[in-house]
């Protein structure tokens, strides 16, 4: 039987995009939920124009998260969810049943939202 043990607010995809053409969201909802990882790491990474000189690097903000919702919530591929001030990007989802087949939770996989 899943129980969550934290809260945090998801942002819907709406239907509409904004003038400049990103994607907006509905009102922040807070929703229970169980982290399983939250990962913020800075990747070095290699400047290509600076790579053949004098081996310039630069850093690339990466976030990954595996959380646990329950199934009364319709989540779906590209909500978006903040997580202790980090916005992560829902990108996977894979429903989870106890041992009778009966929907427990859903798994959710994240990465780091493009404008968060």
């Amino acid at each position: 039987m899943f129980i969550p043990n934290t809260r945090a607010y998801w942002l819907k995809k709406a239907d509409k995009r904004t003038l400049t053409g990103k994607d907006s969201f509905s009102a922040p909802r807070l929703i229970p939920l169980s982290i399983v990882s939250l990962k913020d790491t800075s990747a070095p990474t290699s400047v290509r124009a600076d790579s053949s000189g004098s081996r310039g690097a630069a850093e690339q903000h990466e976030a990954a998260a595996k959380v646990l919702i329950p199934p009364q919530f319709a989540i779906q591929r590209g909500d978006v969810l903040r997580i202790a001030d980090m916005k992560v990007q829902i990108t996977t989802i894979e429903p989870r049943r106890d041992i009778f087949g009966k929907l427990d939770h859903n798994e959710v996989d994240c990465e780091i939202h493009a404008d968060g």
